[in-house]
């Protein structure tokens, strides 16, 4: 069986997009549909949640595929590891960009360039949508899309985070101080920032996802331990935390259980007594075990 694949961010999924899956799926006996930067939504570049995005494909394209959500990495050369973890294996790349081009190729993938049959862009489109210009917009997608953005209000939403741009929000994450057999549990980051440092195991929270089904979430990926809450540390929030912008994460501490091993962005995870921790800590993670030491107290050896 051949098996293909296509990522795009589908903000939204429009006439271009329709027309390539369609045209691919006459050649491959199965497609895989990749939805890129599936953790954003209500932002101005990614506006719709997954689930919209997934709504949007079922409502407009019939045939054999399977949608899989992929998250952004900020590794350009993982980007291809990092796909091929979450996709089950496929053969032929469809791809309209020559970054993913370059990289599949190199990565002895059978590449296939497309072009949209449409001259509009899902940039376009969200223009349109801002603006609700609705004669225009509705022209330059599915009826299943269509359905979608009437349902959830989009041109509203398209309004209010265009006009609203000039405030930047905090980007959203969380952290858990693990407690595992009296020692505390830290991962190597495998990927950038700070790639090969120690950190507490955290990410970011998904649009809808509160943040502490995230922060269990998130320790299940990066560690495989079981994570129960005992208590909130507090929101660290500091301008200049983190390298790639505003962050703000919300720190939980509580005990894990269960077999430690890598995942995720962890490239590796070890355990330390609380007088054995590395001096240097990605992000500000010092900051928050000194913290997390003071109000549970210092006795793990």
């Amino acid at each position: 069986m051949v098996r293909g694949i296509f990522i795009g961010r589908f903000q939204p999924l429009h006439n271009g997009h329709v027309s390539v899956i369609e045209n691919a799926m006459f050649e491959v006996d199965e497609l895989i549909i990749g939805i890129g930067s599936s953790q954003f939504g209500y932002t101005k570049t990614d506006p719709f949640t997954l689930d919209e995005r997934i709504k949007m494909i079922e409502k407009s394209v019939k045939g054999n595929y399977k949608i899989v959500p992929i998250p952004d990495v900020v590794d350009y050369p993982a980007w291809v590891k990092h796909v091929e973890q979450r996709c089950p294996k496929f053969d032929v790349v469809y791809t309209g960009s020559p970054i993913t081009r370059d990289l599949f190729r190199q990565a002895g993938y059978d590449v296939k360039e497309i072009e949209f049959s449409s001259n509009i862009s899902g940039t376009e489109v969200r223009k349109l949508l801002s603006e609700k210009v609705r004669n225009k917009w509705q022209n330059a997608v599915p009826q299943g899309t269509l359905e979608v953005i009437l349902e959830c209000n989009g041109e509203d939403r398209l309004y209010y985070l265009h006009e609203n741009y000039k405030y930047p929000k905090a980007t959203l994450t969380v952290d858990g101080v693990i407690d595992y057999n009296g020692k505390i549990v830290l991962i190597k980051r495998g990927a950038p920032p700070f790639k090969g440092m120690f950190a507490i195991p955290g990410g970011h929270v998904d649009t809808g996802e509160n943040v502490e089904k995230a922060v269990i979430r998130e320790i299940k990926e990066e560690t495989g331990l079981e994570f129960k809450i005992k208590g909130f540390l507090g929101v660290y929030s500091e301008l200049g935390r983190d390298p790639r912008g505003y962050y703000a994460t919300n720190v939980f501490y509580g005990d894990g259980s269960g077999e430690l091993r890598a995942g995720d962005d962890a490239a590796s995870v070890f355990v330390f007594g609380a007088n054995e921790l590395p001096e240097e800590l990605a992000f500000d993670h010092k900051r928050i075990l000194i913290d997390y030491l003071k109000t549970v107290g210092s006795d793990k050896q």
